[in-house]
């Protein structure tokens, strides 16, 4: 063999090395990148986006200004949920219908948390398609799906087309706040813990009927009377029963002329 044919052999060796290498490198870079980063895993993605587009929309806003959470998601879905600080990855998957991948547990009152749910044809069942949760003074936002009246369970839930939210500006970072539906009338009859009202004309729960079955707190079973005037905050969902009963209520002032 001459020493060309030598030379040549050699340097053919050594690009072939060279291209392994960086076959190697490639592959290694790219499990880190979704290790890491989560490309290859919708979810992170969805996350990454969402809390772009919520940044994005509250750094132009003004306090008091609403949206829609449909507006701020790329992504599909049909249910946003948040649960209870120390509620167990197994309870949320139970009441969501879905896996508990991407689910994480909140530690106390002071974090976010935000999970998207949407129905996944192909298996039957729900699926999570972004999930917040941290900190709201590292994710730069907070989300408040509110209180609901009757706390029976360790979640509160809100869906699509009836998800407008509310920004708050007071806090140590911009939050949007869930405020629900409103309406106000007068109570025409008390039942121990809850009260019946007659709605007053021009609110939007009198396309449904106009008496509703109101729940009242401790103090408001002791106080309120037939008479008094009721403002009532609600999640926008009502039961068409007669009178009607509101599937999520928040809170309620009672007043007297």
């Amino acid at each position: 063999m001459t020493e060309q044919n030598v030379s040549g052999s050699g340097t053919k060796k050594k690009i072939m090395a060279g291209v392994i290498l960086l076959a190697v490198v490639g592959v290694l870079a790219v499990l880190m990148g979704h290790m890491v980063f989560g490309f290859g895993d919708p979810v992170s993605r969805n996350n990454r986006a969402f809390s772009k587009k919520v940044k994005q929309w509250v750094s132009g806003a003004h306090e008091g200004e609403q949206i829609c959470l449909s507006e701020l998601t790329l992504f599909s879905w049909n249910a946003a949920y948040t649960f209870d600080p120390y509620t167990s990855k197994e309870e949320m998957a139970q009441v969501m219908g879905c896996s508990g991948k991407n689910l994480q547990e909140t530690i106390n009152e002071g974090m976010v948390q935000l999970i998207f749910t949407d129905y996944d044809s192909g298996s039957g069942e729900n699926k999570v398609v972004c999930s917040i949760c941290g900190y709201g003074g590292n994710l730069g936002y907070g989300i408040d799906l509110g209180t609901r009246f009757d706390r029976r369970s360790s979640y509160v839930a809100i869906s699509q087309g009836m998800d407008q939210m509310t920004l708050r500006t007071e806090g140590e970072y911009p939050c949007l706040v869930f405020e629900g539906e409103t309406f106000e009338g007068v109570i025409t009859e008390i039942y121990g813990q809850s009260a019946l009202v007659s709605v007053d004309e021009g609110w939007p729960v009198r396309s449904s009927g106009d008496q509703v079955v109101v729940g009242l707190d401790e103090k408001q079973q002791k106080t309120a009377v037939p008479g008094d005037r009721i403002r009532v905050n609600y999640d926008g969902m009502v039961m068409e029963t007669y009178p009607l009963q509101l599937g999520g209520q928040m809170d309620t002032v009672i007043w007297r002329e």
